[in-house]
């Protein structure tokens, strides 16, 4: 029983070990994923503050005008019209950017999702590594019990 017991050890010492460091690996790579999806956030937060500083620009610019044209409006009709072709352009413009943004997000978060799914698969096969080891130390006390018994 004893050398049984030894054997099983000699065997079973190597896994749990290997586990370990699979564990270990497996935390410097969420760690790793972490970073990068934090580097991300970052990006698309410093693009749409920028963004957001253009839109901003924009209504400012366009307060300016809609002040100027309020105020000569009697005197120069026709450069109002090209006023408001200037601000359908720009509208066009935040629209086309805001579109772009959307789809940028949706690509990082679709990236995103993807690593998310491969660190839970990878987690649920360190799971099942565990109930092995959990079912080895269950086997372990029931030979001792049956040598205490012996």
């Amino acid at each position: 029983m004893k050398a049984a017991a030894g054997s099983l050890e000699r065997v079973l010492l190597p896994r749990l070990n290997s586990i370990d460091g699979e564990l270990k690996a497996i935390n410097t790579r969420i760690d790793a994923v972490d970073g990068k999806i934090d580097g991300e956030i970052k990006a698309i937060s410093t693009r749409i503050d920028a963004v957001n500083g253009r839109i901003d620009g924009v209504h400012q610019r366009i307060d300016g005008v809609e002040k100027s044209v309020d105020s000569l409006r009697n005197e120069v009709g026709t450069k109002i019209d090209g006023v408001h072709q200037r601000i359908d352009g720009v509208e066009k413009s935040v629209d086309s950017l805001r579109n772009e943004l959307k789809a940028e997000i949706r690509t990082v978060a679709t990236a995103q999702d993807a690593k998310i799914d491969n660190v839970l698969l990878k987690l649920d096969s360190i799971d099942n590594k565990l109930d092995i080891d959990r079912r080895v130390t269950i086997m372990e006390a029931e030979m001792k019990e049956l040598k205490k018994r012996n």
